[in-house]
């Protein structure tokens, strides 16, 4: 598992995959400033 101030991403399939993002963060900024290439399959959250 890899976590940075934007994003968690874990190894998959052995693919880096994106699986949830940070509050105030957004899927486009995270691609915009990854250099890595990586999956996504983001994890729902619940709300209340």
């Amino acid at each position: 598992m890899v976590i940075t101030d934007k994003a968690v991403f874990e190894f998959l399939d052995g693919q880096l995959t994106l699986t949830e993002l940070l509050p105030g963060t957004t899927l486009e900024e995270v691609r915009a400033t990854t250099g890595a290439r990586f999956k996504e399959r983001l994890k729902e959250v619940p709300v209340g």
